[in-house]
């Protein structure tokens, strides 16, 4: 038979202990990157912590960095652990060009084949900052010849409105002949067949109607791209370019503004110019499509 074995637990020792021991047991490895450093206030800069080794790191606290007023920093986060190495991640984002270097960044274990807590330091990481640089975009300025064209979305949103207002004035006189027939003839004491014809006649009348406005109401509802130029965000110049549309590009129309109109191209939609859009019906340089 085998003698059982003794064996003698010790507790992590209180003498010694920093306040800010990470409450892993082990040797370990320790290595920080920061990217990137080369920035402008208001980037943002990840914080890479890789911790390797073997060891108890059950409850361990991430490492991390307090960097000081002139940062933004958010908590450490982990993002990997193999069960050899983990990784934690922590953004911090320089607030002035005061920001000029991020604190050293430190990991403490207690080693107990050392039988003594270790603490490992990495930094300082120093920032070097150049100017924010601006994609180049097609801004939207306003030109004498493209504020004079005589027909474009707006004209072509005009005959929209107009077109509804057709089509509620057909569907209100449609209603009313309709009644109006059906109570002549039931007054006259017919039977009620021509009375359901006359309300069927006169139904068709008015959807016969309302379809060929609606026809064409619907052609003024997309329109032309007559520059190149990047739809946006938000109905500003200011705002953030989302995608390119090329010239003489067919577009959906969804709503409008005094300046801005907000379109559709396939599965994306944006704000765009209103002076630099003409109706579906008009080529790119103004004039009337045959």
């Amino acid at each position: 038979a085998v003698s059982p074995l003794a064996l003698t637990v010790l507790s992590v020792p209180d003498t010694g202990r920093p306040a800010d021991w990470s409450k892993a047991i082990g040797a370990f490895g320790f290595k920080v990157a920061a990217t990137p450093q080369d920035v402008s206030v208001g980037d943002i800069v990840t914080l890479r912590m890789e911790i390797s080794g073997k060891g108890h790191r059950v409850g361990m606290v991430p490492p991390g960095v307090s960097p000081g007023r002139n940062f933004k920093a958010y908590d450490s986060k982990q993002v990997s652990d193999d069960g050899n190495t983990i990784i934690f991640e922590q953004v911090i984002i320089p607030q002035s060009t005061n920001a000029v270097s991020i604190p050293p960044v430190s990991f403490c274990f207690f080693n107990p084949l050392a039988g003594s807590y270790q603490t490992v330091r990495k930094g300082p990481f120093p920032l070097v900052f150049h100017e924010k640089t601006v994609r180049e975009t097609n801004v939207y300025r306003p030109d004498e010849s493209a504020t004079e064209k005589p027909v474009g979305v707006g004209h072509a949103l005009g005959r929209r409105r107009e077109s509804i207002r057709r089509i509620a004035g057909i569907l209100g006189v449609g209603v009313a002949l309709a009644l109006a027939s059906a109570a002549v003839v039931r007054f006259m004491r017919r039977r009620w067949q021509p009375a359901i014809t006359a309300v069927v006649a006169s139904a068709a009348v008015c959807v016969a109607s309302v379809w060929a406005t609606q026809s064409g109401f619907l052609e003024t509802d997309s329109a032309r791209v007559t520059r190149e130029l990047d739809a946006r965000l938000a109905p500003s110049e200011a705002a953030l370019p989302l995608f390119a549309i090329g010239k003489g590009t067919e577009v959906r129309v969804l709503e409008a503004t005094r300046s801005w109109t907000r379109i559709r191209r396939g599965s994306d939609s944006g704000w765009v110019p209103t002076a630099f859009l003409a109706a579906r019906d008009v080529e790119v340089d103004g004039s009337v499509a045959e």
